[in-house]
């Protein structure tokens, strides 16, 4: 009984030790084949891949004396890439909305110049009105009888010009002439009197009152005789030149009086400045409005502008295209003017876009619109695609850039480190060691590595 029992103990210590040795010579085999199995791969690899120090390829013979040059159909195998050359990268544009205002191109509010009552009033709110149209008639009667006052003072005055222009007629002349006849035989008469009286005093025969009479009568004749002489003399020489000039001043004065009541008359009916449609109506017939009081607003129509408050950076310069998004449609718009100044409430400036096709609906003054821009970036460094863009270490980034070689469609591959500015939809801002003359590796950037030996596919534009 105990013979057996050892036998047993004995055979499960034998089992127990074959397996122990057998796992042992396993776990060595694997870890063998482990560690081979990458060597192995690696070394397939690197037969197989191009090479990347600038040297010839080389068939999978080996690089030693019996190795061979690539074939032309295998260098057909070689990585193909495409670049764009720097330079000629456009600068990326952007797409944003802005809220704008439509207003109309004028809006007038009419009023008149001066106390007036309202007699009448050819229109209402929105009406259309065309240009030269009478919209509002005031009150002026006292301007008419002004007006008639103003016309005979001076159908007066030109009547005076007229008659000193002419001179007087022959006819005056005449009877002037006749008056000195008469008054110088008048004045013979009472020098003979006079003499008469003169023999008769020193003979005591009349009184010295009767002579003092008569030297009386005398002197008064020779003075109506000088001032009838006087008066032919003005009628033969005409009116002077000062009596002409100064009546013609006076007519003057009397037609600027005429013409401002006549201002008046047409200032109280008020016309329409444009075509346009009424946008208030402020009064009635019967008000009497003040100086400067509105009567009626009016803008201008059809012809319509759209104010946006935009952000001070963006100048007309740099506004590529600009759009209104109306029921879903675009429709081109075009800036017109930008405020020089900038606004202290919003901190924006207003730019005011004309409509450059035509609106699938409608726009009304005051209605709200978005309007689409596309601005190009700022022209800081360089601008190129996102794809473009290598991580680089430690946060930084990189592009590739093919280096041409004595071939022309061969290029060389060098990483250039850059830095990256800013982003704005697919492209990228960077700047760094780069002149714009490059050639910039655009696709199959994961299969690339410095100083990698590829094939040019073509420049794009």
């Amino acid at each position: 009984m105990q013979h057996n029992e050892t036998s047993s103990l004995s055979f499960f210590a034998k089992m127990l030790t074959v397996c122990h040795w057998m796992t042992n010579r396993t776990f060595r085999a694997v870890l063998v084949a482990g560690t081979l199995l990458p060597v192995t791969s690696f070394g397939l690899m690197a037969w197989v891949l191009p090479r990347t120090d600038g040297k010839p390829l080389r068939s999978a013979a080996g690089d030693g004396p019996g190795g061979t040059e690539l074939s032309s159909s295998e260098l057909a195998n070689w990585l193909t890439v495409s670049t764009q050359e720097l330079r000629k990268l456009a600068p990326a544009t952007r797409e944003v909305e802005y809220t704008g205002v439509v207003s109309s191109t004028r809006t007038s509010r009419l009023s008149n110049r001066s106390l007036a009552l309202v007699e009448k009033i050819h229109v209402d709110l929105g009406d259309k009105v065309s240009k030269g149209q009478v919209l509002v008639e005031l009150e002026h009667e006292q301007l008419k009888a002004r007006r008639a006052h103003a016309e005979a003072e001076l159908a007066r005055g030109r009547a005076i010009l007229e008659e000193l222009v002419r001179g007087p007629r022959s006819q005056e002349i005449e009877q002037a002439r006749a008056k000195v006849t008469e008054l110088t035989a008048l004045l013979a008469l009472r020098q003979a009197t006079l003499a008469r009286s003169e023999r008769l005093r020193q003979s005591l025969s009349i009184s010295q009152q009767e002579y003092e009479e008569s030297k009386a009568a005398f002197d008064a004749g020779q003075a109506q005789l000088d001032g009838a002489k006087h008066a032919l003399s003005l009628l033969e020489e005409g009116s002077r030149v000062e009596q002409i000039a100064a009546q013609e001043a006076v007519v003057q004065s009397l037609t600027a009086a005429l013409a401002l009541i006549d201002v008046q008359i047409r200032e109280s009916f008020i016309l329409a400045p444009y075509d346009g449609v009424v946008q208030k109506r402020f009064a009635d017939e019967g008000t009497v409005v003040a100086p400067g009081e509105v009567i009626l607003e009016i803008i201008e129509a059809p012809n319509l502008e759209i104010s946006v408050g935009l952000p001070s950076g963006i100048t007309m310069g740099n506004i590529s295209e600009a759009h209104l998004r109306i029921d879903g449609n675009l429709v081109p718009v075009q800036p017109l003017r930008i405020s020089p100044q900038i606004d202290l409430r919003t901190r924006t400036r207003e730019v005011l876009f004309g409509l450059s096709g035509a609106s699938p609906q409608p726009l009304i003054p005051g209605q709200a619109v978005t309007i689409v821009l596309q601005t190009q970036a700022n022209t800081v460094g360089w601008w190129i695609p996102t794809s473009a863009l290598v991580v680089a270490e430690r946060g930084l980034w990189s592009v590739f850039i093919a280096v041409p070689t004595d071939d022309q469609e061969m290029a060389i591959v060098e990483r250039v480190q850059v830095e990256l500015l800013g982003t704005l939809n697919d492209w990228s801002q960077i700047q760094g060691p780069l002149t714009g003359d490059e050639k910039i590796i655009v696709d199959g950037l994961h299969r690339l590595a410095p100083g990698q030996k590829v094939r040019l596919l073509r420049a794009k534009r």
